[in-house]
C-alpha cells in the first residue's frame, strides 16, 4: 500500500517504515503485545501474563512419550481407510512442474458445474 500510495518503485526507501509499522502492531498470539515491546528472553514473563489476561492458552509441545503414543496410535489406524475419507497422495514433482496445487482449481470447477469430486 505504501508503494502504491507514493507511486515509488524503490522499496528500499520505505522498508524501514514497513518494518517499524509491523513491529508496532499488536499481535493476538502475544497477548496483544507489540513485537517492539519484547526485548529479551526475560520478557517472556510479560507475554505469558498478557496471554493469561485475555484467556489465551499458548501452544505447549507434548512430551516425547505422548508423541510416541500418538505415532503408534496413528500407525495402528492407518490401514482403516474407508470410502469417503480424505487422504494425502504424494505425487513425484517434476523439475518444471507448476508450484501451485492444480487439484484445488479442478475442485472449484467441479463444484461450480455441480460435479462431485472423486475421493481416493
Amino acid at each position: 500500500m505504501t508503494l502504491r500510495g507514493t507511486l515509488k518503485q524503490n522499496w528500499v526507501e520505505v522498508l524501514e517504515k514497513i518494518v517499524n509499522d509491523m513491529n508496532s502492531t499488536p499481535i493476538h498470539r502475544l497477548g496483544f503485545l507489540r513485537p517492539n515491546q519484547i526485548n529479551s528472553e526475560i520478557d517472556s514473563v510479560f507475554v505469558k501474563n498478557a496471554q493469561k489476561d485475555i484467556n489465551l492458552i499458548p501452544y505447549k509441545e507434548p512430551s516425547w512419550k505422548i508423541q510416541f503414543e500418538n505415532e503408534e496410535n496413528y500407525k495402528s489406524h492407518f490401514s482403516n481407510i474407508q470410502i469417503g475419507n480424505y487422504v494425502y497422495r504424494d505425487f513425484d514433482q517434476k523439475l518444471f512442474d507448476k508450484s501451485f496445487n492444480v487439484s484445488v482449481n479442478s475442485l472449484i470447477l467441479m463444484q461450480y458445474f455441480g460435479l462431485k469430486p472423486v475421493l481416493f
